[in-house]
């Protein structure tokens, strides 16, 4: 009998270990998420567990990595930076998991990651990770084990068609966009010069294209107006500007803009999307208008209104300006301008207003045009034209009757009418409103003592509304001063002094709190004589909604503080010195005339025994007893050359007992405002009066002070004072005929 024997070998089949890569929060990680740092990435574990004492293995981990862009595509990108972005030390078990079957990679920021394109980053696990030993594998269907950091991107979008006309008429608005976090820099007006610096045309070294795009750009991206960032700052807005000068002959013009790394936050460029550029195309047999400003209702007012209307592949058919064809031809042309919004224009076109056949003048060509191409419109002047309330501009069309061209084919426009148009904006206006608060004086903005608490200027706009938020970004740029230098004056410290932060607007009024700076001055150079400065404001576009800077200018002066004034600014001229034999004596009244502004800045004059103007040393009050302009009463100086030239009698002291007035003295003035005497003028020598018949110190001399003014001087000394201008003529004394006759007294 025999057996069977069956032996059945059982195979017991373990699953491998699986792995997942998992990345917390928006699943994905961008070229900014790197350079920020704090992204992680899970490798999650299914069918196994890590080996508890992971960390060991970790540095295995990190070498096993590699790109799929490498060093030679990347050179800034994460193989080049993994020591910094992934030290093995952030390779660790996440223990948030106590089942260990979670291992975070935790990556450390790098300012310094830059890629041009998306990198996958491939991970190695070895075995000996893992608690069976085996190697982990990706699920079944999918590619290796990785995971991928995207660029940042920056994305043109412009509209599918753009036309030379267009470009002219600046009602084109295109948008860049950047991507994966990427932002742009705020507030930095020499990014924007940057960027529009960078701007390049195909037809920029073409010789017979004079006014393309790259000879305009300045002006077709206007830094104030153009540019607006969107929150959160990763898209920028370009409004083209309209420019009428703008004309091109090929049949296209390729525009291409680079972004500059100053307007990056990251400091970094991203990649375009696609190339950062847009066509514009020729619009042939076509007529433009080419003006240098913006049309204003208060241009039109004042019949400042010049454009030109250039035509392209023809001709004006209006040469003899004295036919009678050529005046019913352009009759004709005016009957075609009609406003859009069917304004005021209209209703003064028909009162015989603003256009007439006066109104067009052929010019002649420029270099790069044919005879009969220019048309010059002048608006005649119209004091009635206004815009009405609530219009912020008006659009005004006209068309080109045939007749008025040589081909007799109308020209060309993108609009349904086949016609052209030009805008007329309204315009506020703006009034200074009182403020005590302005700086009077340098000293104010230095922050001398006796300065104003507070220095405020108040504007209210009439017409048109602030646009607050915008107008802090460019207030700075509307003001303008006397002083136009680097190294004093208001302009010199002008972000110091003017911070937009400390504007406020409230309704229709504006105030600027001007800041204190101590090392303001309006004291130039030495030999050069100060000047009051006159600053001035005028507010930019962006400030208002109108976007037209509105009318009118604000307008503060800043006088000189007497700690700014020197001693001796003028030499006396050749023709003073005969004066330098005039002699003032001890007990006759003599004459100061003053040049000024304002005798209310100094409130006291005295005659100090001392080149310094020290109460501490021996002096007397000089009291006035005649004041007046040197037109009413008798004066050296010339009121037509002076016409502010005061002359003021100054009397000797009236009591000598216990000194004499003979000696070198200097005249002092006291200004209230610092609590300072400053010595205007050089020293004087009082003498002795040989017509004094009394003992010196008799006490009473009164009773023979002489009534004849003796001129003193040997200068001709400007001096500027708080800004009022002292011009220290002359010390002078009266007729040598008016000493005889007291002599015989």
């Amino acid at each position: 009998m025999k057996t069977l024997i069956i032996i059945v070998t059982l195979v017991l089949i373990v699953e491998g270990s699986i792995v997942n890569v998992f990345v917390p929060g928006q699943g994905t990680i961008s070229e900014t998420d790197i350079r920020a740092g704090g992204r992680e990435v899970h490798l999650v574990l299914k069918g196994d567990t890590w080996i508890p004492s992971f960390s060991q293995f970790a540095v295995g981990i990190v070498n096993s990595i590699t790109s799929s862009s490498g060093l030679t595509v990347e050179p800034d990108g994460f193989m080049s930076k993994i020591g910094t972005i992934l030290p093995h030390t952030s390779v660790v078990i996440d223990h948030r998991k106590n089942d260990f079957s979670v291992v975070a990679l935790i990556l450390q920021p790098d300012v310094t990651y830059n890629i041009r394109k998306d990198e996958l980053i491939y991970i190695g696990i070895p075995g000996n990770t893992t608690l069976s030993g085996a190697i982990p594998l990706p699920p079944e269907g999918t590619g290796p084990t990785s995971f991928a950091i995207t660029a940042a991107q920056s994305i043109l979008e412009v509209p599918p068609v753009i036309t030379e006309e267009q470009i002219r008429a600046g009602d084109l608005k295109i948008v860049i966009l950047l991507t994966n976090g990427e932002t742009f820099v705020q507030r930095r007006p020499s990014a924007i010069h940057d960027m529009i610096a960078q701007v390049s045309s195909s037809l920029e070294n073409v010789p017979e294209e004079v006014s393309s795009f790259n000879v305009r750009k300045n002006l077709i991206f206007n830094t104030e107006l153009g540019f607006e960032l969107i929150s959160p700052y990763d898209r920028l807005h370009i409004k083209l500007q309209a420019d009428m000068f703008y004309n091109f002959y090929a049949e296209r013009e390729i525009i291409n803009i680079s972004l500059p790394t100053s307007f990056m936050t990251s400091g970094f460029v991203p990649t375009p999307r696609s190339p950062l550029g847009f066509v514009i195309l020729n619009s042939p047999g076509t007529v433009w208008i080419e003006t240098t400003t913006s049309i204003t209702e208060l241009m039109v007012r004042s019949g400042t209104v010049e454009f030109i209307l250039v035509l392209k592949h023809d001709k004006w058919n209006l040469v003899d300006n004295t036919s009678l064809p050529v005046i019913t031809r352009k009759l004709d042309l005016i009957q075609t301008f009609r406003s859009v919004k069917k304004g005021s224009w209209d209703a003064r076109l028909a009162a015989g207003a603003l256009l007439s056949p006066q109104s067009f003048i052929l010019l002649d060509p420029q270099p790069d045009e044919q005879q009969n191409q220019r048309l010059l419109v002048k608006l005649t002047k119209d004091p009635l034209y206004r815009l009405e309330s609530g219009i912020s501009a008006d659009e005004i069309q006209f068309s080109i009757p045939p007749g008025t061209l040589i081909s007799g084919i109308p020209p060309y426009s993108s609009t349904v009418e086949n016609s052209f148009r030009f805008s007329i904006k309204a315009m506020g206006d703006i009034t200074q409103l009182y403020s005590p608060s302005e700086p009077e004086h340098s000293g104010d903005i230095m922050g001398l003592p006796g300065a104003k608490h507070s220095m405020i200027i108040r504007i209210s706009l009439n017409k048109d509304k602030w646009k607050a938020a915008d107008c802090r970004d460019v207030i700075r740029n509307g003001f303008s001063s006397n002083i136009p230098t680097a190294t004093h004056g208001f302009m010199s410290k002008l972000d110091r002094i003017v911070n937009p932060a400390s504007i406020s607007i409230v309704g229709n009024e504006m105030e600027i709190m001007l800041a204190r700076e101590s090392t303001y001055t309006i004291a130039p150079t030495a030999g050069t004589a100060p000047v009051p400065e006159i600053v001035s404001l005028r507010i930019p576009a962006r400030c208002v909604a109108l976007r037209v800077p509105p009318g009118g200018v604000a307008t503060f002066t800043i006088d000189l503080h007497p700690s700014e004034v020197p001693y001796s600014l003028y030499t006396p001229r050749e023709a003073d010195r005969p004066e330098m034999f005039d002699i003032v004596y001890a007990n006759r009244p003599f004459n100061m005339e003053v040049h000024y502004a304002n005798a209310k800045t100094w409130k006291q004059l005295r005659l100090v025994n001392s080149i310094q103007c020290d109460t501490g040393v021996r002096f007397y009050e000089v009291n006035p007893v005649d004041f007046g302009n040197c037109s009413e009463l008798a004066c050296r100086t010339q009121a037509t050359a002076f016409p502010n030239a005061h002359v003021i009698r100054l009397l000797p002291p009236k009591n000598t007992v216990d000194w004499t007035p003979v000696g070198t003295w200097s005249i002092c003035v006291f200004f209230w405002y610092s609590a300072k005497w400053t010595r205007i003028g050089q020293p004087i020598d009082i003498q002795a009066d040989p017509l004094d018949q009394s003992s010196p110190g008799d006490g009473d001399i009164a009773s023979s002070v002489d009534a004849s003014v003796i001129a003193v001087g040997a200068f001709f000394l400007l001096i500027l004072v708080g800004g009022l201008g002292f011009v220290i003529k002359t010390i002078c004394l009266s007729a040598k005929r008016e000493a005889e006759e007291q002599r015989k007294l």
